[in-house]
């Protein structure tokens, strides 16, 4: 591939940019907190196949090892896409994101500073109400300490979602740090979505060990009716196979109702 600039090529190289030589518009593709973005490979594929470029981030800290990640703030998360959005749009008249859980947050908070340039989000377990089930905790130091069972399929799905590696003893801190941080940025978003002028469609998942579905009422108290798709059978990272293919079916006509708008 060839890059018009060194910022083209460091952009492209830190995430996973694909342009469609047909489109005008892009598919921005934001995870959420220790995640990568492997985990929106099939509907970037999706995106692309219906013409358009698609782009999945990294964010900073991620995809290296858990004293990088402790040792990066909030903010950079923040300017980091910002950056992208501004570099994409020099190329592009308008973006689409897509976002889970911290991811759908940052885009959020991007769609509500660049209202004429973001089309649309479509989020998925959007954490503006937060708890946390037992199994998390098990969950996590099943995986920090290598003790995964084949069996066990929400800590193999944590697992596989995983962008940061095992967190080590002076990282913890860190670690702490960044989940307060996301607590801010939480409460931040919660006050933005009511500016919300692009369209929106949200999943949530009842099993979900992170998202209280009642963060559904922050988008129905300010955006009314919004369209919502509700899984009975999946958690945050874990997801039924029958409600991955209402995920997929649910996007594509989202991206294709999107696309006769422009």
């Amino acid at each position: 591939m060839k890059y018009k600039n060194d910022k083209d090529k460091e952009y492209k190289t830190r995430g996973l940019y694909r342009h469609h030589k047909d489109s005008c518009e892009v598919v921005v593709f934001i995870h959420g907190i220790l995640e990568s973005p492997k985990q929106f490979r099939t509907l970037a594929e999706i995106a692309y196949r219906e013409g358009y470029s698609t782009y999945r981030v990294w964010l900073p800290g991620h995809g290296g090892d858990s004293i990088y990640f402790a040792q990066i703030g909030y903010m950079e998360w923040v300017k980091y896409i910002s950056d992208q959005i501004t570099w994409l749009l020099t190329k592009y008249d308008q973006i689409i994101i897509v976002g889970h859980s911290m991811g759908a947050l940052l885009g959020i908070c991007e769609a509500v500073t660049r209202k004429k340039r973001i089309k649309a989000l479509f989020l998925i377990n959007v954490p503006l109400k937060i708890h946390l089930w037992p199994r998390v905790i098990k969950s996590a130091l099943k995986i920090n300490f290598g003790k995964v069972r084949v069996f066990e399929r929400y800590t193999i799905a944590e697992y596989h979602a995983m962008g940061v590696g095992p967190i080590k003893l002076r990282a913890f801190i860190g670690l702490i740090r960044r989940y307060s941080e996301l607590l801010t940025i939480i409460s931040y978003t919660k006050k933005q979505v009511k500016y919300l002028t692009c369209k929106v469609a949200l999943v949530f998942a009842a099993k979900d060990e992170f998202v209280n579905s009642r963060s559904i009422k922050y988008f129905r108290e300010s955006l009314g009716d919004i369209r919502v798709l509700y899984l009975k059978d999946s958690g945050h990272f874990c997801y039924h196979h029958s409600d991955l293919v209402a995920i997929e079916e649910n996007y594509i006509t989202f991206i294709k109702e999107i696309k006769t708008t422009s």
